[in-house]
């Protein structure tokens, strides 16, 4: 037993250390986005294998990109490498690894064939360059002859923005379709950000969205499946379909957008009544306790006048007993009129001497003058 998993155990070290000795010995440098950015504003062509982990599959790919590396060394212009960060994966629309995409004039294109190095090589030596065909507010009605209805074949079309992830990714496969399908239907890319009449006529809301341009029919069918590269085939070898099963993606686009503002609407209106319901109960709670703290206030007040008030009248009732009392008090009435006839005879007398005084002064000032 020991044995055998000491066997198991030597394999997988024997395809551990393959692998690692694969993924970094003379393999082509690790790309990240920038490199690739980079790269295409150089003009370079790159051929990049979407990698991750080091399962039977990305060994096998790896040892591919190492022989295609080999192969086109000479040539300047192209440039192998891995990319393995999950982020920029997705911005290209890799859903499964190993994938390996070919990037050429700025433009990527998804390589659908069996990763094999001399397949990877034929296919990039034979590849003229971007298949797909831009369309855009100025050469559309040119090119496609729609509104003529004396079309120049049928036309795939896909509406995107190119500053949105969602329709970044897909434009690898579209080439792929495109150079799958050339000769026989027309693939194109219209950027909505820079063509604001095909987006009005077309009333595209959301990006991005695949439309076909039926040359038999004169009708654009909208495409609402998974964009990939198979079901793009699927799509357009429908020959039989009716006119009941066409789609128009307009008016179901329309009607969905319909939906959602409705509920919006439905959302903002529920909204505004619970915040209403909210401010008046608010309202009303504040109301009554102002009431409440008005009427606390008021018996305050009303509390301090009342005591105020039997202050006063104790004072006075006190002021008029004492008063009664003395008015009673017949000893205390004759200290009152003594006291009243000196205070009377000290007032005559002070008058008489008043009176002598300013007589005497008259007659000094007589006998002077």
């Amino acid at each position: 037993m020991a044995a055998a998993n000491f066997k198991v155990a030597l394999s997988l070290l024997v395809v551990w250390t393959s692998a690692v000795l694969v993924l970094t010995a003379d393999l082509p440098n690790v790309l990240t986005e920038d490199d690739l950015t980079k790269l295409v504003k150089d003009g370079k062509r790159v051929i990049a294998n979407f990698a991750s982990g080091t399962g039977k599959e990305s060994v096998s790919a790896a040892a591919e990109l190492t022989k295609v590396a080999d192969i086109l060394e000479p040539d300047r212009d192209v440039v192998v490498g891995f990319v393995v960060d999950t982020e920029t994966h997705l911005k290209f629309g890799v859903a499964t690894t190993p994938t390996v995409i070919y990037i050429r004039d700025g433009v990527p294109i998804l390589y659908t064939d069996e990763i094999k190095a001399d397949n990877i090589v034929e296919f990039v030596h034979s590849d003229t360059g971007r298949s797909s065909v831009e369309l855009n507010d100025d050469n559309f009605e040119h090119l496609t002859q729609a509104a003529t209805g004396a079309t120049t074949g049928d036309w795939l079309v896909v509406f995107q923005d190119p500053e949105q992830i969602e329709s970044m990714m897909l434009i690898p496969t579209i080439e792929a379709a495109s150079s799958v399908l050339k000769g026989r239907i027309n693939v194109a890319v219209v950027d909505t950000t820079s063509s604001p009449g095909l987006v009005e006529r077309f009333s595209i809301e959301e990006t991005p969205i695949v439309y076909l341009l039926k040359e038999a029919t004169g009708e654009w069918v909208g495409f609402e499946e998974e964009v990939t590269l198979d079901s793009i085939l699927a799509f357009l070898g429908e020959e039989e379909e009716t006119k009941e099963e066409t789609v128009d993606g307009a008016k179901e686009k329309l009607k969905k957008t319909k939906e959602k503002l409705d509920k919006l609407a439905e959302k903002v209106a529920d909204g505004a009544k619970k915040f209403a319901s909210e401010a008046k109960e608010k309202l009303s709670e504040g109301a009554k306790k102002a009431k409440d703290k008005i009427k606390e206030q008021a018996a305050k007040a009303s509390a301090t006048l009342k005591e105020g008030a039997a202050k006063a009248r104790e004072k006075l009732k006190e002021g008029a007993r004492k008063a009664r009392e003395l008015l009673q008090d017949k000893d205390a009435q004759k200290k009152i009129g003594i006291g009243s006839s000196i205070v009377i005879g000290a007032v005559v007398l002070i008058v008489v001497v008043v009176c002598v005084r300013r007589r005497k002064k008259k007659q000094l000032k007589e006998k002077t003058q």
